[in-house]
């Protein structure tokens, strides 16, 4: 194609920084591919990596991107890895997924351009004899989907991300498009947090010591390792956050902070990416399903037409009325061996998504592979 220069970036910044996040918005991304989300991991995020951001242009327009790292080591990274037990999966991956966020994949507006990004980072990953990885591409992206498959590449369900369509109720009261029962649930629990004195209000600098121990709690109730989501990273999101972060805090009627949502806005979706809460406040004053339903009702109001919560599909989120979608990874080894091995790793990954799952109603639809 005349005009075009595909090439590798680091860091993003100045006039490409300005044309990536101009893409991401024309070709609606995620807000965890933003220029913002990807050197915030840069500079906050622990570990061993290097950017391998895939950029294509053509003459002075940026019309292809995918945010890509070389991975060395990653807390998160080495969860997966060592889920195959004593035999971890050891190859080099050359990943497009930020770990933290939700979403990897080739963004562009054009399929053929996408289609030069993909052929790019699979040579990119090739001279490092790395797996070319993507992790957290949408089900229902089937164009996608069908582009991976011609480029030899296995793809496997990696998570469940929950949605809600926000076109199905009118004006800004949420619990209006849930079904009777739901409904009357989450009206109760409303009632109890207000008659408790919970109430929802943005964040303030005095906050953030609060906030990053509200998310410390849940890793700890849950037996995470720290550095999954480690204080440093939230800090210095809070500090310096990326384009289109809210962050809101419920607080009881002595305004002790006793749970937080940190959201995105981005384009029409709306996002709860990260939920803290004090355990010991949960029962009485309900601080989680109060910051539930001013996530839903702020989404509304900002005419966002969907809102995601996160990738765990746990009964309170399909109380509040989401619903899984699933996330999909897909592979392609630099040889015939790495490809098998790689091949292997993540159909492990979504046997142990669904038996994890499978109690919260996560049926096991295999994505196909017709190519």
């Amino acid at each position: 194609m005349q005009g075009l220069n595909p090439s590798t970036a680091g860091r993003l910044s100045g006039e490409l920084a300005a044309l990536w996040d101009e893409l991401m918005v024309q070709a609606s991304a995620s807000p965890f591919q933003s220029s913002g989300f990807c050197n915030l991991l840069d500079d906050a995020w622990p570990g061993s990596r290097d950017s391998r951001h895939i950029v294509i242009r053509s003459e002075d327009k940026l019309i292809a991107a995918v945010p890509a790292y070389l991975y060395g080591t990653c807390a998160r990274l080495d969860y997966y890895r060592k889920s195959l037990g004593p035999d971890p999966f050891a190859d080099p991956i050359l990943l497009s997924h930020s770990l933290v966020g939700w979403h990897g994949y080739p963004v562009a507006s054009r399929c053929r351009d996408r289609d030069l990004a993909i052929e790019r980072f699979v040579a990119e990953a090739g001279r490092e004899d790395a797996v070319a990885m993507f992790a957290g591409i949408p089900a229902h992206h089937q164009d996608l989907v069908d582009s991976l498959g011609r480029f030899g590449f296995e793809l496997a369900v990696f998570h469940t991300a929950m949605v809600r369509d926000l076109t199905s109720f009118c004006g800004e009261d949420s619990t209006k498009g849930l079904p009777r029962k739901k409904r009357a649930r989450v009206r109760n629990d409303l009632a109890r947090a207000r008659r408790a004195g919970t109430r929802i209000r943005p964040a303030t600098v005095a906050d953030r010591p609060a906030i990053v121990q509200l998310l410390a709690c849940v890793l700890e109730r849950k037996n995470t390792p720290q550095e999954v989501m480690p204080d440093r990273f939230v800090t210095r999101c809070l500090e310096s956050p990326p384009p289109g972060l809210e962050v809101f805090v419920a607080v009881d009627a002595e305004e002790r902070p006793i749970g937080t949502h940190l959201n995105f806005k981005w384009g029409r979706v709306y996002c709860i990416w990260l939920a803290g809460h004090a355990y010991d406040s949960l029962n009485r004053f309900r601080p989680s399903h109060a910051l539930y339903v001013h996530s839903i009702n702020r989404a509304k109001s900002l005419g966002c037409t969907m809102i995601e919560a996160g990738r765990d599909p746990y009964p309170i989120k399909r109380q509040h009325g989401f619903e899984p979608v699933s996330l999909l990874s897909a592979v392609r080894g630099s040889s015939p061996s790495s490809h098998r091995r790689a091949g292997a790793w993540v159909r492990f990954l979504q046997e142990r998504h669904f038996k994890k799952y499978e109690s919260h109603g996560i049926l096991r639809q295999h994505p196909s592979n017709r190519h």
